[in-house]
């Protein structure tokens, strides 16, 4: 019986082992900045005295994962533990935003949320990232709410919501985030110009205040 027991054992190690072997790799992926950004968004010099503070950043918990989240439907997602992003998409979304406007503002002097003290921003902005995905062979979404605020955090300048949506060139999850980037180079671009507004205005502003 014992002998039996141990077979039956050593069968079912061996089965486990095969299925656990046989199980496809995860692919991983990332965000990537723009490589080529329209030189009408941006300004024809740099704003020495333009600072942006990007964040705080908020995704819905259900996005917020290791794993690529897709749409199968209005109401339901799809989760593939063998499609994954290569970290965290919240820090993906915010390196790649804030390196995107570091281009279309010609500036460095951009932070992505907590940054150092002795950063001062001229401006802040803050978004909630309501959809950030798609539906494979179709299209890929970006919604989110965004304030921009005065570099105190105090005064808010401007608040705006933004829809965008880039078809997929393609059936699949590298085209997904391939338009994941394109969705956010728009956003990038929307933000960008609200900001070159705002610094125009400054100016305006303050001599109207003193």
């Amino acid at each position: 019986m014992k002998t039996k027991t141990y077979f039956l054992l050593v069968i079912f190690c061996l089965g486990a082992a095969g299925c656990i072997s046989g199980s496809p790799p995860a692919t991983y992926y990332h965000l990537s900045p723009a490589e080529t950004l329209s030189s009408s968004a941006q300004p024809e010099k740099a704003d020495a005295a333009l600072s942006l503070g990007v964040g705080p950043v908020s995704f819905p918990e259900v996005l917020n994962r290791p794993q690529v989240v897709t749409r199968s439907s209005l109401n339901r997602y799809r989760i593939d533990d063998f499609q994954r992003w290569g970290g965290s998409l919240k820090e993906e979304f915010c390196r790649t935003l804030s390196q995107n406007l570091a281009v279309l503002l010609k500036t460095e002097r951009i932070a992505v949320f907590p940054w150092e003290k002795h950063f001062q921003p001229s401006h802040r902005m803050v978004i909630e990232v309501l959809r950030f995905d798609g539906r494979l062979g179709e299209s890929a979404r970006l919604e989110a709410r965004w304030t921009i605020t005065d570099g105190t955090g105090r005064q808010v300048l401007r608040v705006g919501m933004s829809a965008i949506e880039a078809p997929l060139d393609a059936d699949s999850y590298e085209a997904l985030v391939k338009g994941l980037n394109q969705v956010l180079e728009q956003f990038s671009a929307q933000i960008a110009k609200e900001v070159q507004h705002l610094e125009q205005l400054r100016p305006l502003v303050e001599g109207s205040s003193s």
